[in-house]
């Protein structure tokens, strides 16, 4: 049973916090890796993560790096009534790691919804594992 110090976890919280960072900063790209590991340090401390799967973490930053726009462009095609714009940046964050997640198929569907579900829990706000969960089921259901 997966628990919340799982590695896989943790990098998707590192993941879920780079994400984050790019998306906060307009002048920032996702085709360049040298804020990654500023953020892998300040994730280690700030976010008690003693251990992460550095090979998933680095997938998903390649991912990102190679195809944001097709992440966005699918998250955008399943949430209906709601404006890319107008989300939470976090609830974009986790919803970005996830769909890569699940286009790059590193893991079952589920999993990955269960997993962006647990962290719009701890980062988001109290609707936001409710609004996470529904896009993504969209996203699985076209996979």
């Amino acid at each position: 049973m997966k628990t919340s110090k799982d590695p896989r976890h943790q990098s998707r919280r590192i993941a879920v916090a780079y994400v984050y960072s790019k998306e906060s900063n307009s002048a920032s790209s996702y085709n360049t890796s040298e804020s990654l590991d500023e953020i892998v340090e300040v994730a280690l401390d700030g976010l008690e993560i003693k251990h992460y799967d550095k090979k998933l973490l680095d997938i998903i930053v390649s991912e990102l790096s190679n195809n944001i726009s097709q992440y966005k462009d699918t998250i955008i095609k399943n949430s209906i009534d709601w404006d890319i714009s107008k989300m939470y940046r976090m609830d974009l964050s986790i919803l970005i790691v996830a769909t890569c997640e699940m286009l790059t198929k590193q893991t079952p569907p589920k999993v990955i919804i269960d997993e962006a579900v647990e962290l719009a829990k701890e980062f988001g706000s109290e609707e936001s594992s409710k609004f996470i969960n529904g896009i993504l089921g969209g996203i699985a259901k076209t996979l």
